[in-house]
C-alpha cells in the first residue's frame, strides 16, 4: 500500500476508486486512513465522499479533528459529513466546535446548515454562538442571515445592527442591513446606513431647490427623465421606484415607494434649462435626509446624462429572400451615417433560410450592413439592448421603404463586431444589373437623416412606418396579412387630417394624394374590400396557402391569387411607399 501514503491530491483518490471498483476502493481508502496524517485523512474523506459512503467519511474526519483538534474546517467537514449519515445531534456539536475556533469558517457552517434546509437549527446554533461570543460580527451577522431567510426580518435588523456596529468596515453587512430593513419598510433608513448618512432632522421650507443645470429641457427630457428613474433605483438599493406621474408635458413628479420619505422630487423647465426641486408630501418642512437622498440621485442623473460615455454597440442587418421580379440581394455601395449610426458595407456571408434539415434546406450569400451606434445617455447598456435594438429595427424600416427591399436585423446589437463581419472596402460602380439573380447596388439617400428626425418628433409618422415596414416582413410569406398592414398605415397617416373613426375615408384621403383621381376611387375600394375580407373573415387572397402554381388551369384562365400577390398587392406597397417617402421629405 505504499502508494496509498503518497495520496496527492483528489486524483489520486479518483485513481484508487477507478483502479479497485467500488470494493478496492474501499478496502484501499481504509488501509490510507489507518498509515497517514491529518493532511492526507482530510483526502482520504473526500474519496469516501465520492462514493457516497458518509458514516465512513465521518469517521475519517473524525479522526483528522484528534490529530488536529484546533483546525476549525476539519471540524465544519465533520459536520457536513455527520448530517448526510442522519446524526443531526453529533453534527451539530461539530458545527458548534467549528464557529467557537474562528470567524473564518461561520460563513461555510451557515450556509451548510442552509443548505441542508436547517433554518431552525442554524437558528439556534448562532444564537448560543453569539452568547458566548458577543463580540464577534460574523457570528452576529450569521445569526441575523438565518433570521431573515427564515422571514423574520425585523430580528434580522437587529442582528445586523449589531454587527455592523461590531464592524463598521464591512461592506457586506451594510448591504444586509439596508435589504432587511427595506423588507420592513424602513427604506429611507436603509439608504442612510447604505451612504454612512447621519441620521439628524432639521426643519426648512417646505420647497426646496436642489439643483439648477444648463440642460435642454425640451430637447433632451426623456432621456433625463429615464436618468432619473435609473438613478433612484441605483440609490436606493433594493427599493422599487414609484416613477413618475405626468402633471404636464413640462413638469414632472418622482416618488419613491418608502413610508419613511414625506417628499418628491419636481423637475421644472426654466429659461436656462431644468430645476430640481424637493417638495414636501404633507405639508411639513423637508428634512435633511430627504434633502440628501435626492440630490443624490440629481447628481446621479445629471452626471450620467451629461457624460454617456464611449460604449459602441454593433448590429448586422441584410435583407430577406426576394419575391418575385425582385434582385436576388441588395449591395450598400459606400459606407455613410444616418442620425449619429455609422452604416458600412460588409464582404458577402453565407446565410441558412428554409427548415433546416428538409430539403428546402438551402445556403443563401448575402451582403450584410455593419450598424455602430453611441450606447444612449437614458441607460448604461444593459444586457438586453431595449433602445439599441430599437434603433436598429427603425433603420431596417428606413431602408425598406428608401430600397423598397426588405431589410431585417440578422444579428441583434451587441458590444463586440460579431465574428466573420468584415467591412468592405471595394466602392462597385452603381448601375443597373442585368438579371434578377444578381445584387443591386444602393446608396444611402440624402434625405435619411432629416426622415429620422421627423420621425421622432411625429408619432403619426412613426407609427406609419412601422406599420409599413410589417407591411414589408409579412410580404413573402403572408401577403393577405401584409395588404392589412399597408391599408393599415395609409389609414395612420390619413388621420392627420381627418379625425375619429372614419378609417376609409382616412385611408382614401391618404393615398389620393400619390393616386390619379380618375383610378383612385375604384383601386381604393378593392383594396378596402380586400382589407376588410382578411382582417374581419380570416379570408386569405394570395399564395400563402400554397408552395406552387395551379397547374390544372385553362389557358387563358385568371389566376385570383397570383393577380393579389403580383398585381393588387405590389400595387398597393408602391402607393403607400410613394405616400411615405412624400411625408417624409424624400425624394
Amino acid at each position: 500500500m505504499d502508494d496509498v501514503v503518497e495520496l496527492r491530491g483528489s486524483e489520486d483518490v479518483e485513481s484508487l476508486i477507478e483502479r479497485g471498483r467500488v470494493a478496492g476502493a474501499l478496502a484501499a481508502l481504509r488501509a490510507a486512513r489507518e498509515s497517514v496524517g491529518a493532511a492526507e485523512l482530510l483526502l482520504v474523506a473526500d474519496g469516501f465522499g465520492q462514493l457516497e459512503h458518509w458514516g465512513e467519511r465521518a469517521d475519517t474526519l473524525r479522526m483528522a479533528t484528534e490529530l488536529r483538534p484546533g483546525d476549525a474546517e476539519l471540524w465544519a467537514h465533520l459536520g457536513d459529513a455527520l448530517v448526510l449519515d442522519e446524526q443531526l445531534p453529533a453534527a451539530m456539536t461539530a458545527y458548534r466546535q467549528a464557529v467557537d475556533l474562528g470567524p473564518a469558517t461561520v460563513g461555510d457552517v451557515l450556509r451548510a446548515l442552509l443548505g441542508f434546509g436547517l433554518e431552525d437549527e442554524a437558528i439556534e446554533l448562532f444564537t448560543a454562538a453569539q452568547e458566548r461570543h458577543p463580540g464577534s460580527a460574523s457570528i452576529c451577522h450569521a445569526l441575523a442571515a438565518a433570521h431573515g431567510l427564515s422571514g423574520d426580518h425585523a430580528r434580522a435588523v437587529g442582528f445586523f445592527r449589531t454587527a455592523l456596529e461590531l464592524d463598521p468596515e464591512d461592506d457586506l453587512i451594510r448591504w444586509n442591513l439596508t435589504h432587511a430593513l427595506a423588507r420592513t419598510g424602513r427604506s429611507l433608513e436603509a439608504w442612510r446606513i447604505y451612504r454612512d448618512e447621519p441620521g439628524d432632522r432639521t426643519t426648512g421650507p417646505t420647497r426646496v431647490v436642489v439643483e439648477e443645470c444648463d440642460l435642454s429641457w425640451r430637447d433632451a427630457h426623456p432621456d433625463l427623465l429615464r436618468r432619473l428613474q435609473n438613478a433612484i433605483g441605483w440609490t436606493v438599493p433594493l427599493i422599487r421606484s414609484g416613477g413618475y406621474d405626468r402633471e404636464s408635458e413640462l413638469t414632472f413628479v418622482f416618488d419613491i415607494e418608502a413610508p419613511t420619505l414625506r417628499s418628491t422630487l419636481v423637475t421644472e423647465p426654466t429659461s436656462a434649462g431644468v430645476r430640481f426641486v424637493v417638495t414636501s408630501t404633507d405639508g411639513t418642512p423637508v428634512q435633511d435626509p430627504d434633502l440628501r437622498l435626492w440630490r443624490a440621485i440629481v447628481d446621479e442623473a445629471v452626471t450620467g446624462f451629461r457624460d454617456p460615455g464611449d460604449s459602441t454597440w454593433f448590429a448586422v442587418i441584410g435583407t430577406t429572400p426576394g419575391v418575385m421580379l425582385e434582385y436576388a440581394d441588395q449591395r450598400l455601395r459606400s459606407a455613410g451615417t444616418v442620425a449619429g449610426i455609422e452604416i458600412t458595407p460588409c464582404v458577402p456571408v453565407e446565410e441558412r433560410t428554409g427548415i433546416v434539415g428538409l430539403d428546402d434546406d438551402t445556403d443563401r450569400e448575402i451582403r450584410p450592413v455593419l450598424l455602430e451606434g453611441a450606447v444612449r445617455n437614458d441607460h448604461d447598456g444593459g444586457m438586453y439592448a431595449h433602445e439599441e435594438g430599437l434603433r436598429a429595427r427603425r433603420m431596417c424600416a428606413l431602408l425598406s421603404l428608401a430600397w423598397n427591399r426588405c431589410w431585417t436585423i440578422k444579428l441583434r446589437p451587441h458590444w463586440e463586431v460579431p465574428a466573420g463581419i468584415v467591412p468592405d472596402v471595394e466602392e462597385p460602380p452603381l448601375e443597373q444589373p442585368n438579371s434578377l439573380n444578381s445584387t443591386e447596388v444602393v446608396e444611402l439617400p440624402s434625405w435619411l437623416t432629416a426622415a429620422w428626425k421627423r420621425i421622432e418628433e411625429d408619432s403619426n409618422l412613426s407609427d406609419a412606418l412601422d406599420a409599413f415596414y410589417e407591411g414589408m416582413l409579412l410580404y413573402r410569406e403572408h401577403p393577405s396579412l401584409a395588404m392589412v398592414a399597408f391599408v393599415t398605415c395609409c389609414e395612420t397617416y390619413g388621420s392627420r387630417t381627418i379625425p375619429g373613426r372614419l378609417s376609409k375615408l382616412r385611408f382614401r384621403t391618404a393615398l389620393e394624394t400619390v393616386l390619379d383621381e380618375e383610378d383612385a376611387a375604384e383601386l381604393i375600394n378593392t383594396y378596402y374590400t380586400l382589407r376588410n375580407e382578411t382582417a374581419h373573415q380570416g379570408k386569405l387572397h394570395g399564395l400563402e396557402k400554397s408552395f406552387g402554381l395551379q397547374l390544372d388551369r385553362m389557358v387563358g384562365e385568371a389566376d385570383p391569387e397570383l393577380d393579389f400577390t403580383h398585381g393588387v398587392l405590389r400595387n398597393l406597397r408602391a402607393a403607400t411607399r410613394s405616400l411615405l417617402i412624400a411625408a417624409l421629405g424624400g425624394d
